[in-house]
C-alpha cells in the first residue's frame, strides 16, 4: 500500500512543524519551505472519519530511507502521474481528484470523500 509520510500532530505542535518531523521521521529528509496545501474529509463507513490536512514543502537534498521498518517497506521518488497502486485512501482521494500538490497552482479547499 503506497502513501504519503504522515502521522499524529503533537499536542501544542505546529501543522507546518508535524509534516516536518514526520518526514524527518519517516524518511530521514528534511524538509524546507512546509506550508499547507489542502485539507483532505476522509470518510469511511460509519467509524473513521478524518479531517487530514495535506502539507508540501521542499526536501533538502539526499535520498528517502526507511527508517521505520515495521511500519513501511520502501519510499522513493516517482513522478506524480506514476504512483504505483495500491493507494492509502489519503493519497487515493488526492490523486482522484486531479489536483497535484506539485504543481504551482491553487489547491482546491478541500477534497471529500464519497463514502
Amino acid at each position: 500500500m503506497w502513501a504519503l509520510p504522515g502521522g499524529h500532530l503533537d499536542f501544542g505542535e505546529e501543522l507546518a512543524g508535524c509534516a516536518a518531523r514526520e518526514v524527518r521521521e519517516e524518511t530521514g529528509l528534511s524538509l524546507i519551505n512546509v506550508r499547507f496545501w489542502t485539507m483532505i474529509n476522509v470518510r469511511e463507513g460509519t467509524k473513521y472519519h478524518y479531517l487530514t490536512p495535506i502539507l508540501v514543502g521542499t526536501a533538502e537534498a539526499g535520498e528517502p530511507v526507511v527508517t521505520e521498518p515495521d511500519k513501511c517497506a520502501e519510499w522513493r521518488w516517482v513522478k506524480w502521474e506514476e504512483v504505483p497502486k495500491p493507494w492509502y485512501t489519503t493519497l487515493k482521494l488526492l490523486i482522484e481528484s486531479g489536483h497535484s500538490p506539485l504543481q504551482n497552482r491553487p489547491a482546491p479547499p478541500l477534497i471529500e470523500s464519497t463514502s
